[in-house]
């Protein structure tokens, strides 16, 4: 049963219904972010990185015994947490704050490097992390850069937009997008399937495209047909199954799906409480899952 509470946000798993492999959702609402976010630095085992797509920081990860995570800020800078060791950032590599605004960062599948993707589209390399080119230069008119996955190998990586272009650099394959859409909301987030064989793309209103591999759970406008979030939607994080997963909304609600397991949510611990600043990003993390607000909370 889904239970919407007064700030617009599910407060118990979602049993959805079955749905086909690509299903087309329109996003409403584009969530900016003026702060930080995170990525997990866990690159193996079926585990995720999420890729929030306007945040003042890159991602939230962790290393590979989920001992640590880093957070990126919206400058390029890096700080990492726990076990996870810092390769560097955009603000130590130029001398000051990354020309275009940082949107998405995801770790190596070895742990020892990351990407870090700026909205315009460049790309910042460091440790063991490829270089095999960027869309600088190659983006629409008003068209942002919103999501960076790594493939399986590190060979390889994908980049998605917020119009829901996917480009494919060394090793990657394409699996398709959504990009031939004319789409009333942008996507906001993407994650690669950990066999490197397909992807989710994520609209800010719940709709969930999978393609390849990626297998669709069920998706917000699905199971909450014609009802507007009072937040929209910033995050999805696959299950390390690969059979569900979870959506975060900016206040910090959590709907789950599939073999996700919903574990609380802010509204349900805060009870009503305003956050200080919106969430804009979760991973999965041990038994449960991590979130980040921009302000670094």
């Amino acid at each position: 049963m889904v239970v919407p509470t007064t700030r617009g946000v599910v407060e118990a798993p979602v049993a959805p219904s079955a749905g086909p492999r690509l299903v087309v959702w329109l996003a409403v609402v584009f969530v900016a972010a003026v702060a930080m976010t995170i990525i997990n630095t866990s690159p193996s085992g079926g585990v995720y990185e999420p890729h929030p797509t306007d945040a003042p920081t890159a991602g939230f990860g962790g290393n590979q015994s989920q001992s640590g995570y880093w957070m990126i800020g919206r400058d390029g800078s890096v700080t990492a947490f726990g076990a996870s060791s810092h390769f560097g950032d955009v603000v130590t590599a130029l001398g000051n704050a990354a020309p275009s605004p940082v949107v998405a960062m995801t770790a190596t599948p070895s742990g020892l490097g990351y990407l870090i993707m700026a909205e315009d589209g460049e790309l910042y390399f460091f440790g063991d992390a490829p270089d095999a080119g960027s869309i600088k230069g190659q983006l629409g008119a008003g068209e942002i850069a919103a999501a960076v996955s790594v493939t399986p190998s590190g060979n390889g990586y994908w980049v998605f937009t917020d119009r829901g272009k996917a480009v494919a650099f060394g090793d990657a394959k394409h699996f398709g997008d959504v990009s031939h859409l004319t789409l009333a909301g942008p996507i906001v987030s993407s994650v690669a399937t950990p066999s490197g064989k397909g992807y989710y793309m994520l609209g800010s209103d719940g709709g969930v495209f999978a393609f390849g591999d990626a297998a669709f759970s069920g998706s917000i406008p699905q199971v909450l047909p014609g009802v507007t979030l009072n937040c929209a939607i910033v995050g999805l994080v696959p299950t390390p199954s690969g059979n569900g997963y979870w959506l975060v909304a900016c206040d910090g609600g959590v709907f789950a799906f599939g073999d996700a397991g919903f574990v609380g949510s802010l509204p349900g611990v805060l009870g009503g409480a305003t956050l200080v600043a919106e969430i804009n990003g979760m991973v999965a993390y041990g038994n449960g899952y991590l979130m980040v607000a921009f302000d670094g909370g």
